[in-house]
């Protein structure tokens, strides 16, 4: 797969899509296959091939990606805590689950914790591909968010994408995706290497640190207090290695 250098990105034009290591070969091969991950199952209705716009938009996607980990651990706790339920049963919890979830009871240290744990390793995991794809012919950029019509919830939507809301129908750049089983050429992908380092959890650190530099008021929900996270583990690793 050819590669492409992070410093040569634009940073505000480019389509960034997060995959796993190990599916490296199969792209190569067969490009980017559209498909419901195990994550959109019941959220998704059709196969599409999801990306983030820009520095920015990648950033956010890992911000929003943390807080979903939270509510996927605090989702998981509810539903064992309430024994003997049958379907009808488990989905009034989660419409239940769903509404503690908006009051942020949710977004306990541990929970936090436990999803930065999670984040660090998936980042490990993956690796960040460039698409150049076509407007208008393989996406768009008003394209409706099935997420948000599913949930059909603006104050769980706000909540979810952590204020990263412009529209409650329509796609935000920072998750974005290709048109219905719209599949991406093996030739339009590039491999993003960070001075020979593919490495997801080492672009994420490199990006990061160049948009709070050109930007000191640049906040985010999770990503700053993760950043922090990842920097007391850099610095512990150091010292064990002394």
């Amino acid at each position: 797969m050819k590669t492409i250098e992070l410093k040569d990105l634009d940073a505000n034009k480019t389509l960034f899509h997060f995959t796993d290591k190990r599916n490296i070969s199969q792209i190569e091969e067969l490009g980017l296959i559209p498909m419901i991950g195990n994550n959109s199952k019941g959220i998704e209705k059709t196969k599409k091939v999801f990306f983030s716009k820009g520095n920015i938009g990648f950033l956010r996607i890992c911000d929003v990606w943390i807080n979903w980990i939270i509510y996927g651990y605090g989702m998981d706790d509810y539903l064992l805590s309430k024994s003997k339920i049958d379907s009808i049963g488990i989905r009034k919890a989660i419409d239940e689950y769903k509404e503690i979830f908006k009051t942020g009871k949710i977004h306990t240290k541990e929970n936090i914790e436990r999803a930065f744990e999670y984040m660090s390793i998936f980042m490990k995991q993956n690796v960040l591909l460039v698409l150049d794809i076509t407007e208008k012919e393989q996406y768009k950029s008003d394209d409706i968010d099935e997420a948000k019509e599913r949930a059909n919830d603006p104050e769980f939507i706000e909540k979810m994408y952590c204020g990263y809301v412009s529209s409650f129908f329509e796609v935000e750049e920072f998750n974005m995706h290709t048109k219905s089983n719209t599949p991406v050429s093996n030739k339009q992908i590039s491999l993003v290497v960070n001075e020979n380092n593919d490495n997801a959890l080492n672009i994420l650190k490199t990006i990061y640190k160049q948009e709070k530099e050109k930007n000191k008021d640049l906040t985010f929900e999770f990503l700053d207090d993760f950043m922090e996270y990842l920097r007391i583990q850099d610095e512990s690793l150091k010292l064990r290695r002394k």
